[in-house]
């Protein structure tokens, strides 16, 4: 395993339709996109749908949790 949650595997292999349920369903959204992949991999789901250029990801995810446009990932770098 990588390390990822649902939302990773959501964004890595751009399923979003999953993305957007899974977002939908979560009471806090902010939580699960702030967490970083759990094996070193320093990317919250946010940071690899920006490097990844998944750029529909990207605009679910914000449009969902606009807050999200300001994490930062293990390394302190914001998306």
């Amino acid at each position: 395993s990588n390390g990822f949650n649902v939302l990773h595997v959501a964004v890595a292999n751009r399923k979003l339709r999953a993305l957007s349920a899974l977002l939908a369903i979560q009471k806090s959204p902010l939580k699960g996109l702030a967490q970083p992949s759990a094996k070193g991999n320093e990317d919250t789901p946010v940071h690899l749908a920006a490097r990844e250029d998944v750029t529909k990801a990207l605009a679910l995810v914000l449009k969902a949790c606009p807050e999200a446009l300001a994490l930062m990932d293990a390394s302190g770098r914001y998306t």
